[in-house]
């Protein structure tokens, strides 16, 4: 009898001893579980407060007749908001102006400056380094100037050159004859002193 009882005492001491770690292993989880929605909970979302942009003071639909250094004139063919007084109109364009196609239609809005009382805009957004926006915000400004189907203008390395071709190629030729000129004339002055020099040698 007293063996029986020893037995089943130690039987029982096994069965706790071998379900001791399996308890602590599933408290161990429920604990890692646990934790994964406070570390996702704890995440934040940065939210850029963009400036009020003010609305366009003119916006016009119209053909560029006249391209300069900075202001381009247009022929307005259609007023779609603001007051345009004169068929054709000067918009200043301080950093864009290159970027204008005589004989091409465009949708212009502008502000009035209230110190010149002349029409500006732009054709792209101004760089956060300069005072302008961050590029999230830059896409909601109205006051930039785009092709009259809404699409934006060419403003790459060469397309300051519409128009301006055969200026842009005479410019490179001729300083570049003239550098080639220069090389060769020296080559054959060269070569006219060492011929002299030889034969006088030789005499």
């Amino acid at each position: 009898m007293q063996r029986a009882v020893g037995a089943a005492v130690l039987a029982g001491l096994a069965f706790v001893a071998l379900a001791a770690p399996a308890v602590a292993q599933s408290d161990t989880t429920t604990g890692t579980e646990a934790s994964t929605p406070a570390t996702a909970a704890g995440t934040t979302t940065t939210t850029i407060a963009c400036p009020l942009f003010a609305p366009p003071d003119a916006l016009f639909i119209g053909t560029a007749t006249q391209v300069g250094d900075v202001v381009v004139r247009f022929h307005v063919d259609r007023v779609d908001g603001g007051t345009v007084a004169a068929a054709d109109v000067d918009v200043d364009y301080p950093d864009d102006a290159r970027f204008f196609t005589e004989g091409t239609q465009y949708r212009v809005p502008a502000l009035r400056d209230a110190e010149s009382d002349r029409f500006v805009s732009k054709v792209r957004p101004v760089a956060p380094d300069r005072g302008g926006t961050v590029e999230e915000c830059a896409s909601k400004d109205p006051i930039v100037t785009t092709l009259a189907d809404g699409k934006p203008i060419d403003t790459g390395v060469f397309s300051g050159l519409h128009g301006k071709g055969g200026s842009a190629v005479w410019a490179f030729v001729l300083p570049t004859a003239a550098v080639l000129g220069a090389l060769v004339v020296l080559v054959f002055a060269k070569r006219m002193m060492t011929w002299t020099f030889n034969r006088v040698a030789t005499r």
